[in-house]
């Protein structure tokens, strides 16, 4: 799921979040279907990864 800056609902199908942000994504995850709760997400490209946001989804793997 991803909520765009400045909107209310979120996106959550994997190739409309590509065709509108692809050029600024390294990778997208098609996890299946999945709920309209915000998830997690996780910036990778630090060491160790940085917690952006915290929501749906584990996120113990990647704290240290």
């Amino acid at each position: 799921t991803l909520i765009p800056v400045d909107e209310t609902l979120p996106m959550n199908e994997p190739e409309e979040i590509r065709e509108r942000f692809g050029a600024h994504l390294d990778l997208i995850i098609d996890g299946g279907a999945c709920h309209l709760d915000p998830t997690s997400v996780i910036d990778l490209r630090t060491a160790p990864p940085t917690i952006v946001r915290e929501g749906r989804g584990d996120t113990a793997p990647f704290e240290r």
